[in-house]
């Protein structure tokens, strides 16, 4: 997920201090409306916080620009699936296989992140300007996003079933999934307030189906629960998706009880927060994988304590967690005076420090 090192360095702060129960009021995940004005001191008074700033603004201008003049054709880039029996049919989205290396179109699969990642920066920059070109730009992309998925049936394959990637769920959750209730996180108060989004069977502006969109993150939530295997770094690859897909939900009750699968409850199919925290048994505990697994999901980890603490700030999180963001560190323990990393496996020799877990790590 790029945008976790933006959420980083613009938000850190703001998003660890404020202590809001938590509500339905949004943006709720990375941050609050009060949050803003905190953020935009930040931008304007460190010049690191301008860059970042003005990095995202440049990333999505074209996008932006190409969307206001003629939003059909800019969602059409999109890939994709006409439905050949009935043109009027809203589009479905082309289907994917593998997610790495060995994927059949890497184009098309780049397209679709794409999209979704100018979403987000766009619903940020939103966030930031209350301008309505950016939220108009970002809805766009979540509603034909939507709308091509409820017309699609996901793969009920346990081991590893998804919806765009139906033999891949591990990849999917995040490459896509955890993406979606972030951009909805963003735009929702201009969706709320009546905001128009566009819509590819009609080519006309329209409602936005919330109840669709809804049942988008419910979905990715289940395929998280009920999909994978326990007992390796993979559930801990699916908590952002799942725990994104939950707080993206707009009833705090069904928030709730789907939460209690990412802190303390355990499926044959996914691991919680809490048995992940047990494996760091002491502040110099590793996850016990390879390396390069390992301080993925000390990473992960930390970023998904952090997003915890700012969400419910009543919850107890598992105890011990705080060994996690302290096992960071230990991959330059473990590192050669040729820069080469000790790994096994599939694992590379060479990777950077993840300076972003570094801060949030800090901030914690």
């Amino acid at each position: 997920m790029k945008n976790i090192l933006s959420f980083v360095l613009l938000f850190g702060t703001p998003f660890l201090t404020a202590a809001e129960p938590p509500s339905t009021i949004r943006p709720m995940i990375w941050v609050r409306p009060a949050d803003r004005a905190p953020i935009l001191d930040k931008i304007k008074s460190q010049p690191w916080a301008q860059a970042v700033y003005a990095a995202m603004n440049e990333r999505v201008k074209d996008a932006v620009a190409r969307h206001h003049t003629d939003p059909d054709a800019f969602l059409r880039g999109l890939p994709l699936v006409p439905n050949p029996a009935d043109s009027h049919a809203h589009p479905t989205l082309a289907l994917l296989q593998g997610g790495g290396a060995a994927e059949a179109d890497p184009g098309t699969r780049g397209k679709l992140q794409g999209y979704l990642q100018t979403g987000v920066d766009c619903g940020i920059m939103y966030f930031l300007t209350q301008d309505e070109t950016y939220a108009s730009c970002a809805a766009d992309i979540l509603q034909a996003t939507v709308a091509a998925m409820m017309r699609m049936k996901p793969d009920e394959s346990p081991g590893n079933g998804g919806w765009i990637y139906p033999d891949n769920h591990l990849y999917e959750a995040r490459a896509l999934g955890a993406q979606l209730p972030l951009l909805y996180d963003f735009v929702a108060p201009y969706l709320h307030a009546g905001g128009r989004v566009h819509h590819l069977e009609t080519g006309q502006p329209g409602d936005f189906n919330f109840a669709n969109a809804q049942q988008v993150f419910r979905t990715y939530a289940r395929l998280a629960i009920e999909h994978g295997i326990i007992d390796s770094n993979w559930p801990v690859l699916e908590m952002p998706s799942l725990t994104h897909n939950v707080l993206a939900l707009d009833d705090p009750a069904e928030r709730t009880k789907l939460l209690a699968y990412v802190t303390e409850k355990n499926t044959p199919h996914q691991d919680s927060l809490a048995k992940v925290v047990a494996e760091y048994n002491t502040a110099g505990a590793v996850w016990p994988e390879s390396f390069q697994y390992s301080h993925g999901v000390s990473g992960l980890t930390t970023y998904l304590i952090a997003l915890l603490r700012r969400q419910t700030p009543a919850l107890a999180l598992p105890a011990g967690y705080e060994n996690i963001p302290l096992s960071l560190a230990r991959l330059r323990d473990f590192r050669f005076p040729n820069g080469e990393n000790i790994r096994f496996g599939d694992g590379l020799r060479h990777s950077g420090d993840g300076y972003d877990s570094y801060e949030i790590a800090y901030a914690l």
